[in-house]
């Protein structure tokens, strides 16, 4: 009986299992993993290393610098609310709520910040701009809304929140905040079993 010969495509597909892709995941986001850091050194050897042993020949590392930001982590980002009088009626810690603490419970994990964005202190009334795309601040225009000398408070999803910040500044907001709608990312809820995560252990 002739051997049938399987392209390079065909294997690769024949050879794919959802739990390879599982514990692939876990592998490479189990700790935060920021770039140039130790950890992130860490995750690129791990990778090296299963590469290797799955056969890929000349894996290697190229060292080369970049430009990079990182948080502050002895003093997160945080949002202040203040009254007339300046006094601080509400204040975040600047870190996620951790729901799931094998995978969330690292040193640094919950630390809320966008990379490359520069650091600073601004205060200013919240005008709220649903997806920060470009529409949307063209529908506040319409509106008679102004965004400038604002801080603008912008949804997660529907856009890369890089464009989300870069939109924001265009319309003159003088910072962003960013955010995950619950309607959106728990539509059920924070309980146990309620979060995406849960379906996947």
């Amino acid at each position: 009986m002739a051997k049938v010969r399987l392209s390079i495509g065909e294997q690769l597909i024949a050879n794919l299992k959802g739990e390879n892709i599982r514990d692939n995941l876990h592998l490479i986001t189990s700790d935060p993993h920021v770039a140039g850091t130790e950890n992130n050194k860490r995750v690129g050897e791990k990778i090296l290393n299963l590469w290797k042993k799955n056969g890929l020949e000349n894996v290697h590392f190229i060292e080369y610098n970049v430009l990079l930001s990182y948080p502050d982590y002895g003093n997160p980002n945080h949002v202040s609310i203040l009254n007339g009088d300046r006094r601080v009626l509400y204040q975040s810690n600047g870190t996620s709520p951790i729901f799931f603490p094998k995978e969330q419970g690292a040193p640094n994990a919950g630390i809320q910040w966008v990379a490359y964005s520069s650091p600073g202190v601004v205060e200013g009334d919240i005008v709220y701009c649903h997806y920060g795309r470009e529409e949307d601040f063209e529908r506040l225009k319409k509106l008679g809304v102004e965004v400038r000398g604002k801080i603008a408070m912008i949804r997660y999803s529907h856009g890369f929140r890089g464009d989300k910040v870069v939109f924001a500044q265009k319309w003159g907001a003088i910072g962003v905040i960013l955010f995950s709608d619950p309607g959106e990312v728990a539509k059920e809820g924070t309980d146990a079993g309620l979060l995406l995560l849960d379906y996947f252990n």
